[in-house]
């Protein structure tokens, strides 16, 4: 059985694979499938690694992880998971619950006294279990305006000093809603109860035991020869997402999503957590990690095409039933940079998708059809890329600009929101005003007037983010504040703009 085959032409990319173990799916279709998939989705490259029953039965590179230098994709080469690193971050967790350091249920201000969320009832109840399943009641991402655009201008600490702003929406325990923030807090727990930063002992007692040659902390300058370019299309062509680059700095939102690995670690992680924790992560933690606690809707696409009846948080993964077999997984997503791992731990299976570019229909379709191989071999033919192809985004049209209701100076000057920080708006020197944030790097730009005391906020970096919409406040001709407004419209970003209030300080 084939995976898909096209009838169009397709240029193999340059790759390294092992030798294939009895079972693997055919390496031709693969072959095939993916460069096909990553040019349906402009994605340059993608690495993949299959284990099963303790073998490794494919590792392969496709595409490129360097597209101005031509340089291809290898089982060796690094990228940036983004949000598979937090079963990483549980892991971690758990030899401190093996240590008797920590328990699952134990309320997270016994271990961490400053901790405080906008409701003290919440604080005073919230347990570990509860800081890593997305049941805390707060918006979904809140928090996470302090994290990206990278490089974040806050500190740890200062993440989670600033979680007591966001006013809940959901009664506690009560409703899913995916937070990065709260991982921030559970990397600082591992600190707190280990004496080490999360990124040593993450690496000391996690990766180096286990044999995983990845990175929780800095990369080192060697390892970044082979790391992969972040790339997101734009004006038909791939542009280097040059913020979220790997380096040799460490990341405030490391617990979150900053490890950074390669085809290779994935494959010694996934084997490891399959064949029981190799004598490093105990059996029993294993199994609490996968044991799902926050139910998750589940779409009516995932019902047809899969057949899934249920789907929930577990610690750091996502458990669900796909054609009758149970599932653990996560996907990860950074500007210019996807993740995803997939287990079928009663088979034994794990496979690894790592690529460089925004779209994760590339992962999607290759995935379904590497899943489908060994779920539903009768499915394993389908066109899974067109499964998964979605409408282009096309943006709306630019507002027409409209003059300011007072005099361009009258907005000129310093503002200050008591926990973002400061924005200073000025005349840029090719003309207009310019809006630059003191904490956020990437979030600078040029504003543009829609309405008598409205602008939209262009940035600089075209990959920084949605744009802004910055609404004015004025006594007469003098502007006194001003709230951000975000484009893109959602609601984790919204609430984190909702929090602010930017005052003027001149």
């Amino acid at each position: 059985m084939i995976l898909w085959r096209s009838a169009r032409p397709v240029v193999l990319a340059a790759c390294l694979s092992l030798p294939a173990a009895a079972g693997v799916p055919d390496e031709a279709a693969l072959d095939a499938l993916v460069p096909e998939a990553l040019a349906a989705f402009d994605v340059p490259g993608m690495a993949i690694a299959i284990v099963k029953n303790g073998e490794v039965q494919l590792m392969k590179g496709y595409g490129l992880r360097d597209v101005a230098a031509g340089l291809p994709v290898d089982t060796s080469t690094y990228f940036r998971l983004g949000s598979t690193t937090k079963a990483f971050t549980t892991a971690a967790l758990s030899l401190l619950v093996s240590e008797g350091k920590l328990g699952w249920g134990d309320r997270l201000v016994t271990h961490m006294p400053a901790f405080r969320l906008y409701d003290p009832a919440v604080t005073d109840a919230l347990t570990v279990k509860d800081l890593l399943t997305h049941r805390s009641g707060l918006p979904a991402s809140a928090g996470d305006f302090m994290l990206w655009p990278m490089p974040s201008g806050f500190s740890r600490a200062e993440v989670m000093a600033n979680l007591h702003r966001f006013k809940p929406v959901a009664p506690f325990r009560t409703k899913y809603a995916y937070n990065n923030a709260l991982y921030v807090v559970a990397g600082e727990l591992v600190a707190a109860l280990s004496g080490m930063p999360y990124e040593d002992f993450v690496e000391a007692r996690l990766m180096k035991p286990l044999g995983i040659d990845c990175y929780a902390g800095e990369v080192p300058k060697a390892v970044l020869a082979d790391a992969a370019e972040p790339y997101v299309p734009y004006e038909g062509k791939p542009l280097r997402v040059d913020r979220n680059r790997l380096g040799t700095g460490t990341l405030v939102m490391a617990a979150a999503g900053g490890i950074a690995c390669n085809a290779e670690g994935m494959a010694r992680w996934m084997t490891a957590l399959l064949e029981g924790g190799d004598g490093v992560i105990a059996p029993e933690q294993i199994a609490e990690m996968w044991t799902g606690v926050t139910p998750m809707p589940v779409s009516v696409q995932d019902k047809e095409r899969d057949g899934t009846s249920a789907r929930s948080y577990a610690l750091g993964w996502r458990v669900a039933d796909v054609k009758g077999h149970q599932t653990v997984s996560h996907t990860g997503a950074l500007l210019g940079t996807q993740s995803q791992v997939m287990l079928v731990p009663e088979i034994g299976l794990g496979i690894t998708l790592l690529s460089n570019g925004t779209s994760g229909g590339p992962q999607s379709a290759v995935m379904q059809a590497l899943l489908m191989q060994y779920l539903a071999p009768e499915e394993a033919d389908k066109d899974w890329i067109a499964a998964f192809a979605r409408k282009p985004f096309t943006p709306p049209p630019m507002p027409e600009t409209v003059p300011l209701a007072a005099p361009e100076d009258a907005y000129i000057g310093t503002y200050a929101d008591e926990w973002y920080g400061g924005v200073t708006i000025s005349r840029r020197k090719d003309g207009g005003l310019g809006f630059e944030m003191a904490r956020m790097a990437a979030f600078k730009g040029r504003m543009r007037p829609i309405a008598p005391d409205k602008t939209l906020i262009k940035w600089d970096d075209p990959t920084a983010d949605a744009d802004f919409i910055a609404k004015f406040d004025r006594e007469g001709d003098r502007v006194t504040g001003f709230r951000l407004i975000y484009t893109a419209g959602s609601k984790g970003a919204v609430t984190d703009l909702d929090a602010m209030y930017f005052r003027r300080v001149d």
